[in-house]
């Protein structure tokens, strides 16, 4: 798959954007795919292992970690992508040293108070929900600084367009050393023991990670002093903290919703079925990762040409991809969910082909959220998305009561659709851009 996908962004888009995705395009979506088998190998470990319950508490646990992460971050790894691609490209040194040193005292600080506010906080109120375990939450605390050093470290080194580097630790080392211990220490495992070993995992890719960076950040920096531009980023952190934390709210608050609302078997059910429809969207999320320092490069050298074609070209190698997966998916998967995961996760098939369904239409319309956010319209990005993610939440709680899983996976997959729609209009608006497969033809006509 990864050299049918070099092949035809070879064909599709010419040899004037070869240069960088060419070099990373195809290693990129060979890491996704691997982070994806990885990521099921250790669901089916932890599905078989914990059983529905068991598995219902990891994953909600999980869940509102990632939530906790949105402040925790603010923001800083997608601002840092865009800053550190524009000061490489205009060779501000002085520029990039400053980022770096403000990006790096921003993380620590919001890791500190994330953790003992919302984590606190979350310890406090967590009464009403009936998937919570205290010492599996307890020990999830632990990945915070863990997820957060991460995400940062990652998105320097794909601002610095070392797109390889920054994904290959997390997606594949990440997962691989977690199912490895996840075999060693399979007997008499529990939740709170499973979300330890995950925190170790990611100490070690963290550590790798960060030895990469320090390899590959530019020599120039060291000569020159640092240059800070303290308000212009802060006034960014914001709109990238709420595009962040909608997205994430999107993703997560049908799991977190289910956990409240029924129970923790349904919520160990549920996050199979996301797991398997997220191998719909391994060709998007690839592309995502290659395309974002270019989308910065390309906008501050005004190359509005290059823009469209990058959007168009790459939009229907995605899209094509995501519907052939969808259709295996959804062709075989009540034999793969009872082969792998054993009859107690077959009731996951019908949510899973709503969510695949709705990562083909995600899909469709390509990597549009980068590109606004890439050539800063976070703004708009934000509006749309929040509204999205406020969306999503009251379906879940009109769906969930009566339809369960089910209506957790049509909330998720139609408020996807929606952000979707909205953000064509907004690109056509902004940047003059037409998203989707059609861009080919209709560009041409503009």
């Amino acid at each position: 798959m990864a050299k049918f996908v070099q092949r035809q962004l070879s064909r599709l888009m010419g040899e004037s954007l070869t240069a960088s995705l060419m070099r990373g395009g195809s290693t990129v979506m060979g890491t996704f795919l691997a982070n994806k088998a990885l990521t099921l190998i250790s669901a089916v470990l932890l599905a078989r292992l914990l059983g529905t319950e068991g598995y219902g508490k990891y994953a909600f646990a999980i869940a509102i970690l990632n939530l906790i992460t949105i402040p925790a971050q603010m923001g800083v790894p997608r601002l840092s992508m865009r800053e550190i691609a524009r000061s490489c490209a205009r060779s501000e040194w002085a520029l990039l040293r400053g980022f770096r040193r403000r990006a790096l005292q921003m993380s620590l600080i919001s890791t500190i108070v994330g953790a003992v506010v919302i984590g606190g906080g979350i310890f406090v109120f967590s009464d009403g929900l009936e998937a919570f375990d205290a010492m599996t939450f307890a020990a999830a605390l632990f990945l915070l600084p863990l997820f957060v050093g991460l995400a940062l470290a990652s998105s320097f080194l794909r601002g610095l367009r070392k797109v390889v580097h920054g994904n290959w630790p997390n997606n594949v080392l990440q997962p691989a050393l977690f199912v490895v211990f996840l075999f060693a220490m399979a007997q008499g495992l529990s939740a709170p023991s499973a979300v330890l070993l995950n925190a170790l995992s990611n100490a070690a890719a963290l550590g790798v990670t960060i030895w990469l960076l320090v390899k590959y950040w530019p020599r120039e920096t060291s000569a020159v002093e640092p240059e800070y531009r303290t308000s212009d980023w802060a006034k960014s952190l914001l709109p990238f903290s709420l595009l962040a934390g909608a997205r994430l709210i999107t993703q997560k608050s049908d799991i977190i919703m289910l956990g409240a609302m029924t129970s923790a078997a349904s919520v160990g059910i549920y996050n199979i079925a996301i797991q398997a429809a997220a191998l719909v969207a391994i060709p998007l999320s690839a592309s995502n990762a290659v395309l974002a320092p270019n989308i910065a490069r390309l906008h501050a050298l005004g190359d509005m040409r290059g823009l469209q074609r990058l959007l168009t070209n790459t939009t229907m190698v995605v899209s094509g991809l995501s519907l052939i997966g969808c259709i295996i998916l959804v062709g075989l998967g009540q034999w793969l969910l009872q082969l792998f995961f054993g009859n107690d996760f077959i009731g996951a098939y019908g949510a899973m082909a709503v969510l695949a369904v709705g990562q083909v239409i995600n899909a469709s319309a390509g990597s549009i959220g980068q590109f606004l956010s890439m050539t800063g319209h976070e703004k708009d990005t934000v509006k749309v998305i929040g509204g999205s993610a406020i969306l999503n939440i009251v379906l879940n709680a009109i769906l969930i009561p009566p339809y369960g899983i089910l209506g957790a996976a049509i909330a998720t997959s139609a408020s996807l659709a929606t952000w979707n729609i909205a953000l064509s209009i907004l690109l056509y608006r902004r940047l003059g851009l037409i998203a989707g497969p059609v861009g080919k033809f209709l560009a041409k006509r503009a």
